[in-house]
């Protein structure tokens, strides 16, 4: 393992890194992931947010070329409401999609589990309804054997 591999999983015992995409040129993402994993291997799990940026079409499009990456999941490739979209993403690609940052109630990650909006959800503690409705949302992805996680508290 060089030195700059070595530091960047060692430091923090790291198993997965997320990176943030939605680059100007999808050549430039594609770079971004190549210069990622050289640096950390094939045994560290990649995910990438694309933080609500694109519209369906350039999700499409994106999406479709970063599938045969090894990423871990795209993240929040659109808006947050876009739920037909999310689904029609979460059919067509290999590579798993991720969302529910943004939901406001357990009732709005209800209605994506329904729409088979993705395979992972992400609700975040204050906009889900604090610790009832967290538990409420995880009882719900749980139920739908979807795997769920939560951001990081600012």
């Amino acid at each position: 393992m060089d030195a700059k591999r070595h530091d960047l999983v060692a430091e923090g015992g790291f198993k997965g890194l997320k990176l943030r995409l939605g680059r100007d040129r999808l050549a430039d993402d594609i770079e971004a992931i190549r210069v990622v994993r050289e640096a950390v291997g094939a045994d560290v799990k990649l995910m990438v947010d694309f933080n609500q940026g694109l519209s369906l079409g350039d999700a499409l499009h994106r999406c479709h070329a970063l599938d045969d990456q090894g990423l871990y999941w795209l993240e929040e490739p659109i808006a947050y409401d876009n739920i037909a979209g999310y689904s029609q993403l979460t059919r067509e690609l290999k590579t798993p999609i991720q969302l529910g940052e943004n939901f406001y109630g357990p009732r709005a990650l209800f209605q994506a589990v329904q729409a088979g909006a993705g395979k992972y959800m992400m609700p975040d503690l204050m906009r889900i309804g604090g610790v009832t409705g967290w538990l409420r949302a995880a009882a719900i992805a749980g139920a739908a054997g979807i795997e769920m996680s939560t951001p990081p508290l600012s």
